[in-house]
């Protein structure tokens, strides 16, 4: 996507045949009462997100976040899509290898498998045929051959 625009808070971008509006809001005032329970909370920001695709209606959504440190809009903004670039890249992993459904967490199994599946993704990546990750991943199952050949590409 490409930024158009960003002037007073408002973020502009156009690409993948859609116009995306972004506004953001941080409040940092009056978070003691209701929110107690977050002893560490200092702002609370909300992402206000309007995507318009060519052919459709409008799409309004509000995003909520919850920090530990004092933003300024500016750097509120700029944390949020940091954030999603990131998850953006472990969407891949959740959703062809289901990451997020792995339960091993103890000692450092969780990192090592990580490793384990983003050399696998990459391997799949790099073997040439036209297929999706997953359309991959089931060839492999399936075709001894296509594991080789997955395996000399990795």
């Amino acid at each position: 996507m490409q930024c158009a625009a960003t002037s007073d808070n408002i973020n502009i971008e156009q690409g993948h045949g859609r116009v995306e509006v972004r506004q953001s809001h941080v409040s940092s005032n009056a978070l003691d009462g209701a929110f107690f329970r977050w002893k560490e909370l200092k702002s609370i920001i909300v992402v206000e997100n309007v995507r318009d695709r060519k052919g459709k209606a409008p799409e309004l959504e509000y995003r909520y976040y919850i920090s530990s440190k004092s933003l300024s809009t500016e750097h509120a903004a700029s944390a949020v899509r940091e954030h999603w670039g990131i998850e953006s890249m472990h969407w891949v992993l959740d959703v062809t290898i289901a990451e997020d459904a792995c339960q091993i967490y103890k000692d450092h199994g969780a990192e090592n498998l990580f490793c384990l599946r983003h050399i696998g993704l990459n391997m799949l990546r790099a073997e040439p045929t036209k297929l999706s990750i997953i359309g991959k991943q089931k060839r492999c199952m399936m075709n001894t051959s296509m594991l080789e050949a997955v395996l000399r590409a990795g």
